[in-house]
């Protein structure tokens, strides 16, 4: 299982207290003290969770940082910070996973907003992965009915023959349904 955690921040002092912290409780952690460096390392090391200070001084803000992560599915991402800032919040709202640790860390609190936070995310990936087939399976649903009325139309088919056409060419083709539907679609329509 991946266990790597990708810490950024700013302060070196509290980067590798948190780093010693989660090297104590088993993760495998890496370590970036500004944003471009964390999304190379990021994109390299695919860690399970990114841990971003909201007070970085370098480069883009911890909400950019986390907007990128999170868009190109390379992890979920968890703050931490030494005061509560509303507009960083609000603007966390619209991540995928958003929560943030109060510093200093307390190591009993960090590990369990991160335990919580790796379960939630993989509860929210298990649920994108399961709409992003619904999905495509309604959309395949939507070509075979746009086919079958088509072969309706031009050829004068019921729609239980257009059907019957539609899975013969299929099973004689040795190809899944979607793709002879997709090619029978590009066919009629040129």
């Amino acid at each position: 299982m991946n266990n790597r955690i990708l810490i950024v921040d700013s302060d070196e002092k509290s980067r590798i207290r948190t780093a010693t912290i989660l090297h104590q409780y088993g993760y495998d952690v890496h370590q970036a003290r500004e944003a471009t460096k964390a999304l190379r390392d990021a994109r390299r090391l695919r860690p399970v969770l990114t841990l971003i200070d909201m007070e970085m001084t370098r480069g883009m803000n911890a909400y950019e940082l986390a907007k990128i992560v999170e868009s190109d599915r390379i992890s979920s991402c968890l703050f931490m910070s030494t005061r509560y800032d509303s507009a960083l919040v609000a603007q966390m709202e619209t991540l995928r996973l958003y929560a943030y640790v109060q510093k200093p860390i307390q190591p009993l609190s960090l590990i369990q907003v991160i335990e919580f936070s790796l379960s939630m995310s993989q509860k929210l990936m298990a649920l994108e992965e399961k709409v992003e087939d619904l999905e495509s399976s309604l959309e395949g649903r939507r070509k075979m009915d746009r086919l079958k009325g088509l072969l309706m139309e031009k050829k004068g088919m019921t729609e239980p023959e257009a059907y019957r056409l539609i899975r013969k060419r299929s099973m004689d083709n040795g190809e899944k349904i979607e793709v002879t539907v997709e090619q029978m679609l590009d066919s009629i329509l040129k």
